[in-house]
């Protein structure tokens, strides 16, 4: 599931670390919820890229992420259940550079 090659119009990724680097993923919900609040949570990390915790109550939560393979973009996924039974996703890209 990791991205390679994307074109701009994809976006730029919105993190970057190197392969021995643990950073924080963040997806702020709030502007999302519309006056919901977040049921239950869940992340997706393709191959290659490690869930070491999950951080964050509320609307703000974080996921921090280790490992990857150098000169590859990963996307990490973030998917919630609102109180009001809305299911929504929020993907995040981290490029994983030289070490």
């Amino acid at each position: 599931m990791a991205d390679y090659d994307l074109p701009t119009a994809y976006g730029r990724p919105q993190y970057q670390k190197t392969p021995d680097e643990a950073i924080r993923v963040v997806f702020p919900w709030a502007a999302r919820l519309n006056g919901e609040t977040i049921s239950s949570i869940s992340y997706e990390l393709p191959d290659g890229l490690t869930n070491a915790a999950e951080i964050g109550t509320g609307t703000l939560r974080m996921v921090r992420v280790t490992g990857g393979e150098e000169c590859r973009i990963y996307r990490v996924i973030s998917k919630i259940v609102t109180s009001g039974t809305r299911t929504l996703e929020w993907v995040k890209r981290v490029r994983v550079m030289e070490g």
